[in-house]
């Protein structure tokens, strides 16, 4: 029998992140992050927030990463306290592990930890309504739909025919 955990991915298995966040090089992001920026953004949530892999036995197949809201995040909601407002920046899970709640189970772990952390609110932005696969995931465990609430996101892309830019919509949720 497999063995299930949830766990940091701390820096000394910094290749589980690299493995899983490649994802978005693949449909429907083709996102052209390259290895030096995938470290990058692994350094830049470590000096606040939580890295954290999904393992069978020790494979990591899931990702999720979230942290405190900062102030310079473009944001387009004020919060009257956003100290106590935390961002779902990532998450993931390898195609091949997909549909098996691996998804869901990863974010009912980081209510469990931003409740035991004072955050009160947890927000996230994700690919339109239909183009993401962390929706309906979000909606099933209690995320509202900020409706009316967009960004526009660009990217570098991987295809020419894959437009550079994304509508991003943003969902929240009460701890």
């Amino acid at each position: 029998m497999m063995k299930r955990r949830i766990g940091a991915i701390t820096p000394d298995k910094i290749e589980d992140f690299m493995n899983l966040y490649k994802v978005f090089r693949n449909s429907p992001y083709y996102e052209a992050w390259t290895d030096q920026m995938i470290q990058d953004e692994y350094n830049d949530l470590l000096v606040d927030g939580h890295v954290c892999g999904y393992y069978l036995d020790d494979v990591c197949v899931g990702l999720i990463t979230f942290r405190p809201m900062r102030l310079k995040d473009l944001h387009p909601v004020h919060y009257e306290h956003p100290e106590k407002v935390a961002y779902l920046a990532d998450i993931t899970v390898l195609q091949e592990h997909r549909g098996k709640g691996i998804g869901t189970c990863l974010m009912r772990y980081s209510f469990e930890v931003l409740r035991r952390e004072g955050f009160e609110k947890l927000y996230m932005k994700t690919l339109e309504i239909g183009k993401s696969m962390s929706y309906g995931i979000a909606i099933k465990l209690g995320f509202k739909l900020l409706e009316g609430v967009t960004s526009v996101d660009k990217m570098e892309r991987l295809i020419k025919e894959r437009n550079e830019e994304d509508i991003k919509i943003y969902l929240e949720k009460e701890l």
